[in-house]
């Protein structure tokens, strides 16, 4: 019980929520002082209709300009789903390349939809129905559409430009990808292997289509959940690759976010005033409830901290905007087989957490005849660093050595992370060099606990 006086437990303590402006008849934007306000932003920012669009566009051209990163003979493939965000990265891009000779979009564009209406158990009529109505918001530019099962086909990929030629009745539900998706166990894991397949889907579409850029319309919203979503995941080591203006893990294909200073409020605003309309395609998480993952619950602790506290979203953004990737304990010549991110499971370092976590399952999977053989190490920190052997190669990928037939050790005693592994006799190994255990050492921490959430999964 809190004995200080300082209103522990009482409402003293709770931040006062900011007091809502509401917009009266004749008030006029501030920033014309000729229309009347429309729209209030920030709970305070008061925009008349033309004011707003003029300052969505400019906040949209000075995204890509202060990157320095886009050239005339660039080629960018935008990511479309029917969301309000991708309607309006669509419209800007089209209104960009309308505009005089010195301030037009110069690189050229195509878009791309990706159907994973299997996985969410939609209707082929209800399927079909979605697809026509995302052709017809991407008449404007050349038109690209796949299926999610594609991504399982990398080396066949196919691209269709009618929509009506997507192969739907093929995919049904006892396709692979559902099956897949059937074996693992929460929603959560799900959501997060939908992201990713899609993100692997939209590198090989870029790659079919020789474009060096892919456009996704993720906002600041947005990614301030993922960014809470993400660390509760374990992905918090990838955190400036998920959320950052640009995401180049590949190398050659770089992945940009030009609405990233955008809130979810100002695209829709944006779509109102433009008479734009978004496709609702149900997905994975549609109508579940606001507690049934971590993405779900992220998304309603963002959202409703947002309504009353308009710099929430704006506070845990620019925090995560401020982080970098710590290459001094991953493994960078190494990326994740599943994300194609550097693996953040270096067991070698002298606080690995990673390390600390194999050797506690190893101990946990022991019979207490291995364990006899395992002593605390009285060597100082100093020896044992030197001679560390990686825990995830000396359990895992390698024997402990033994005696050898005439009695004599072989090798001499291995220190590992501070323990000392005695010769005397061979340690039987908790993990095989094949299956399950061996594919998780190709993957990063996140999507190593993707594959636990399988049910059942065949390595062959």
């Amino acid at each position: 019980m809190c004995s200080n006086n300082s209103g522990c437990g009482t409402n003293e303590d709770l931040i006062p929520e900011e007091e809502k402006l509401e917009i009266k008849a004749d008030k006029l934007c501030p920033r014309c002082n000729t229309n009347n306000g429309e729209v209030v932003l920030r709970l305070k920012d008061i925009y008349c209709k033309a004011c707003l669009l003029q300052y969505l566009n400019h906040k949209f051209r000075a995204a890509l300009g202060k990157s320095k990163m886009m050239r005339p003979q660039d080629k960018v493939l935008v990511a479309f789903s029917g969301s309000h965000s991708s309607m309006a990265l669509l419209h800007l891009l089209q209104e960009g390349m309308q505009l005089s000779s010195h301030k037009r979009i110069l690189f050229s564009v195509c878009a791309i939809y990706i159907d994973d209406g299997s996985i969410s158990q939609v209707s082929i009529s209800e399927r079909k129905a979605n697809n026509a109505q995302i052709a017809t918001a991407m008449k404007y530019f050349d038109s690209y559409f796949t299926c999610l099962e594609q991504a399982l086909e990398p080396d066949n990929m196919k691209l269709y430009t009618d929509v009506a030629e997507l192969p739907l009745e093929q995919f049904a539900k006892d396709s692979e990808i559902n099956k897949m998706f059937q074996t693992v166990t929460t929603l959560s894991s799900r959501q997060y292997l939908l992201q990713t397949l899609r993100q692997n889907l939209l590198l090989q579409a870029a790659k079919k289509l020789n474009c060096t850029k892919i456009f996704t319309a993720e906002t600041q919203t947005d990614l301030a959940t993922k960014i809470i979503a993400n660390i509760s995941l374990g992905k918090g080591a990838h955190v400036p690759l998920d959320v950052g203006f640009s995401d180049d893990r590949t190398g050659d294909i770089i992945t940009l976010r030009p609405l990233r200073d955008f809130s979810s409020k100002e695209v829709i605003y944006y779509n109102i005033f433009n008479d734009l309309s978004p496709v609702h395609v149900p997905s994975l998480a549609t109508l579940a409830d606001p507690l049934a993952s971590l993405q779900k619950a992220a998304e309603s602790f963002v959202t409703d901290l947002q309504t009353n506290f308009p710099s929430t979203v704006s506070t845990v953004f620019r925090t995560a905007d401020k982080l970098s990737l710590d290459l001094t304990s991953m493994n960078v010549n190494n990326t994740c087989l599943l994300c194609k991110a550097p693996l953040d499971t270096r067991a070698d370092l002298a606080s690995s957490s990673m390390g600390a976590t194999r050797f506690s399952r190893y101990v946990s999977n022991a019979t207490r005849e291995q364990l006899s053989h395992v002593i605390i190490s009285s060597e100082s920190p100093d020896h044992a660093s030197k001679v560390t052997t990686d825990v995830n190669q000396t359990v895992g990928s390698q024997d402990i050595p033994e005696k050898s037939v005439n009695g004599s050790e072989d090798i001499p005693n291995q220190i590992v992370n501070g323990m000392q592994y005695t010769p005397n006799e061979k340690v039987s190994r908790t993990e095989d060099n094949e299956g399950p255990d061996n594919l998780q050492r190709s993957l990063c921490y996140a999507c190593q606990y993707v594959v636990k959430d399988m049910v059942c999964i065949d390595y062959k």
